[in-house]
């Protein structure tokens, strides 16, 4: 599960020559975890959101910054990068996808072999510029 925030929209509050921006509710969209496509990955399966989400939630501004600084205590910025096992194991626990674990497999093997093409266009192009870099003079 992914959360989304949305803002609604800028509300500006004008005194004397100083202006304001301030927000009263915030909405909160969870969106499912799905397989995903980037081959940026740098090891096991890619992961991304899915486009509609399941459940909307809307908080005062107060009570949402409350819950967000003790999640952030709690869990902190280590849990941001997930490991190649926990986006696999992410995966096969999602109810709404029911991936299985050879269609993670085939994804994890696609992204590889997207890798190794990018890799040898790049590896072609830099030998190129190279050359023509000797040619030229």
């Amino acid at each position: 599960m992914t959360i989304l925030l949305s803002l609604p929209p800028l509300v500006p509050k004008e005194n004397a020559n100083k202006k304001k921006v301030s927000f009263d509710t915030v909405e909160v969209h969870y969106h499912d975890v799905i397989l995903g496509d980037n081959p940026g990955c740098t090891e096991g399966p890619p992961i991304q959101i899915g486009w509609k989400p399941f459940a909307t939630n809307k908080f005062q501004i107060d009570q949402f910054e409350q819950w967000r600084e003790n999640h952030r205590r709690r869990y902190g910025k280590s849990r941001l990068p997930l490991s190649s096992i926990q986006r696999y194991l992410l995966l096969k626990k999602t109810d709404s996808c029911n991936y299985n674990s050879q269609e993670i497999y085939d994804r994890v093997d696609e992204m590889e072999a997207i890798k190794k093409q990018r890799k040898r266009s790049t590896s072609g192009y830099i030998l190129r510029m190279r050359l023509s870099n000797i040619v030229s003079w």
